[in-house]
């Protein structure tokens, strides 16, 4: 037997407080799922904009981001003659031990938190995304760097200059 619809209606009437609460609830846990997709598709999306499928980021035992971690040369020399490591037209291995660090950098009136990331020329080879876009790359062993062209136009006061 089914229940009269004017029992359902006098029912939402009656116990407006516990229904508001209900949907309340109903909300705030749609909303929470809403932000936490988001930001998984956020970090998809960037993973994707900025990575490649061949590559692979090697982090130290018992540290949790690039920053905090540290392999040994000795520990490198053995990772980098594994088969599953790709290998240039050459035989070389397409491996770079890269030192990720931050600095801060003056804009305007503060200090803004600017990841840098130290590599060998090889790095181009590996980060298929990178492209030089003007001048040449770094020679290994002097005082120079690459700068992106985001850097360069968001930083107008700094004058970027050889020394």
């Amino acid at each position: 037997m089914a229940i009269p619809f004017k029992y359902n209606r006098r029912s939402l009437l009656i116990r407006r407080v516990s229904n508001s609460m209900t949907v309340g609830a109903i909300a705030i846990v749609v909303g929470v799922f809403v932000a936490a997709m988001a930001i998984v598709g956020g970090l998809d999306s960037a993973i994707e904009d900025s990575s490649s499928p061949d590559n692979m980021i090697l982090i130290g035992r018992g540290t949790d981001s690039e920053a905090n971690s540290f392999i040994t040369l000795d520990q490198f020399d053995a990772l980098k003659f594994l088969p599953a490591i790709k290998r240039d037209d050459a035989g070389h291995p397409l491996v770079s031990p890269e030192l990720t660090e931050q600095i801060f950098m003056p804009a305007g009136d503060t200090l803004d938190n600017l990841p840098i990331r130290g590599v060998l020329p090889v790095s181009t080879q590996i980060h298929e995304k990178v492209r030089m876009i003007a001048d040449r790359m770094f020679t290994p062993g002097l005082n120079e760097v690459i700068v992106g062209k985001l850097i360069l136009i968001n930083t107008p006061a700094v004058h970027w200059g050889r020394t």
